[in-house]
């Protein structure tokens, strides 16, 4: 399905270009670490990009940013490369739960934005035992910031490293040993992104719009459907439901106040004015439903492009 809709809008609007990056290790990470990062593990919700490079006033510009390769294997060869170890190091695994970086417009000039979020396992005999997490983030505005994009994720890496490193910590304490496939179903998200990246998506008063570019409700619905994210499904399930209660308390509370005026024209008869209170009531009601479905759409677009736009 999210293939079909990947097609149609990459004929309606462009395939999205790519931006790679690379970066410049102009000096060593560390030197005679007592530990050796032999394996990264990519725990991203979305694995497809590093993040958008977004330009012009309205962010109406796009390109993917990407690394020459896998992002597991370009860190691993990085840290390899530029930090020695002692003889003898205890074996770690990487876990990449955030690895991202932008470029925004902000205002007159453009702002980059690189976030990192890692956690560390000991690694014995196929086994693994939790150590600690470490986070960094990192933002540089100017004028013209496409070539400091690289710089500033660089830098939010070097520090998680030098973090983990340097800073003793207890958060791993009466940590079990588990199994390679346990620590997996622990720490990988339930239905990663995998498919190509379509744009950043908006939603302003009951419209759609993907690059800038409107776009019909069924088409955003089935694109947010095909993440597989339980938040945003659980949003759209709302959105549904409070759009059918607000379509059901408004029909019945307008028909009920037509046909009570409708029956009293003429009659002579007292009028009904408690009949009319009720159908108020469900008015005001269906009022506050509509109003809540688009908050939970607003909600699902919101988490899409914050999992899997940046």
């Amino acid at each position: 399905m999210f293939a079909v809709l990947w097609t149609l809008t990459s004929v309606a609007y462009g395939q999205i270009p790519t931006h790679t990056i690379n970066f410049d290790c102009d000096s060593l990470f560390y030197e005679n670490a007592s530990f050796e990062f032999t394996e990264v593990i990519d725990a991203r919700y979305d694995t497809t990009k590093l993040g958008f490079l977004k330009e012009g006033l309205n962010a109406s510009t796009f390109q993917t940013i990407q690394l020459p390769k896998a992002a597991p294997g370009y860190v691993k060869d990085v840290l390899d490369n530029f930090i020695t170890v002692i003889e003898n190091p205890s074996s770690v695994a990487i876990v990449m739960h955030e690895f991202s970086v932008t470029e925004e417009p902000l205002g007159a000039i453009e702002i980059v934005k690189a976030r990192v979020r890692l956690s560390f396992y000991h690694v014995q005999r196929g086994q693994y035992k939790f150590i600690r997490e470490v986070s960094a983030h990192s933002e540089f505005p100017d004028r013209e910031v496409t070539p400091y994009l690289s710089r500033e994720l660089e830098r939010a890496l070097r520090k998680c490293i030098t973090d983990f490193l340097t800073q003793p910590s207890s958060e791993g304490e009466n940590q079990q040993w588990i199994s390679r496939s346990a620590l997996l179903k622990r720490v990988m998200p339930e239905k990663p992104l995998n498919v190509t990246p379509v744009g950043e998506l908006t939603y302003t008063q009951g419209k759609f719009w993907l690059n800038g570019n409107r776009i019909t409700k069924t088409k955003s619905i089935e694109m947010l459907e095909a993440t597989g994210d339980a938040e945003i499904l659980l949003h759209l399930k709302k959105y549904k439901r409070h759009g059918t209660y607000s379509l059901i308390t408004g029909v019945a509370g307008a028909g009920t106040i037509v046909y009570t005026i409708a029956t009293y024209i003429g009659t002579g008869d007292e009028f009904a004015g408690f009949r009319i209170m009720y159908a108020m009531g469900g008015c005001i009601i269906s009022l506050i439903a509509a109003k809540s479905r688009r908050y939970q759409m607003r909600q699902a677009v919101e988490l899409f492009n914050e999992r899997y736009n940046r």
